[in-house]
């Protein structure tokens, strides 16, 4: 994954996924909102053509809080892994 730093302030960080899906995008910003981390935070495409990601998220510490959000989403995506030849049926 190409993380781009767009732009960042105090309390405000806005960052690209480049070649990523806006799905994504979504999951870190749901994350960041559904924490209670961020007083706001939230994803769109950079431009319909390239339509790279783009999260905006303003947060105490925006770059820390963006990052610890995207390890949970990465936590709950592997949890969604089955390990091949074992099926989660009982049977």
């Amino acid at each position: 994954m190409n993380v781009q730093i767009i732009k960042e302030e105090k309390d405000f960080i806005e960052v690209k996924l480049a070649g990523e899906d806006l799905g994504l995008a979504n999951m870190v910003a749901q994350e960041l909102v559904s924490s209670g981390a961020a007083e706001f935070a939230y994803a769109a495409l950079d431009h319909p053509i390239t339509a790279n990601p783009v999260i905006r998220v303003r947060a105490k510490d925006a770059q820390k809080e963006i990052a610890k959000a995207a390890a949970a989403c990465a936590k709950k995506l592997d949890a969604l892994l089955v390990p091949s030849g074992k099926s989660k049926k009982k049977e």
